[in-house]
């Protein structure tokens, strides 16, 4: 028998993606170099307050439970890729306050 999720908030998809987005920024940054993609995605898993790559994996699966908010994670990350492509934001982001 399934348990019952309740759907993830609009802040938690605004952070998943987020988070997301910088991982595989943080990835790509220094793929070459392994200890600094490392350091990065490090940056990234303690700037959201993660402990571990499973730790966000599993919060990112969680929200395929709920397919309009999968949806919305992904377009939400997918502009933030764009926007850190094109130059509207810089490594490591800054939040506007």
């Amino acid at each position: 028998m399934s348990g019952c999720h309740s759907a993830p908030s609009d802040a938690t998809i605004k952070q998943l993606s987020a988070v997301y987005a910088d991982f595989l920024i943080a990835k790509r940054l220094n793929a070459g170099d392994s200890i600094a993609t490392a350091k990065n995605i490090d940056s990234v898993l303690k700037r959201y307050d993660f402990s571990s790559i499973q730790e966000m994996t599993d919060k990112i699966k969680a929200v395929g439970d709920d397919p309009d908010k999968l949806r919305q994670l992904f377009d939400s990350t997918q502009r933030r890729l764009e926007s850190f492509q094109n130059g509207k934001m810089t490594w490591p982001p800054v939040d506007k306050k």
